[in-house]
């Protein structure tokens, strides 16, 4: 929300506050929706290669969770990105 709002700075601080919880955890549902985050947030700043990095990280633990939803989200974006 914050990044939508154009606070990119808040969006990259709140992003990488929910990485520093999430990334040390096995919860790999919080890991996804965090990598999805980074992601949008990656967008809104207008850098491709950070939103890639992003959503294949994304798609990488909806693979380990055998989560389908995020996975062919994630991998939806990333066509999208591939055709830009």
């Amino acid at each position: 929300m914050l990044a939508l709002a154009g606070d990119l700075g808040g969006a990259e601080g709140a992003v990488a506050e929910a990485e520093d919880i999430a990334t040390p955890t096995e919860y790999l549902p919080l890991r996804i929706f965090v990598a999805l985050a980074r992601a949008e947030v990656e967008h809104a700043a207008g850098r491709l290669e950070g939103e890639r990095e992003a959503l294949e990280e994304a798609v990488r633990l909806s693979a380990l969770k055998g989560d389908v939803v995020p996975g062919e989200a994630a991998r939806a974006r990333l066509a999208a990105l591939s055709a830009t």
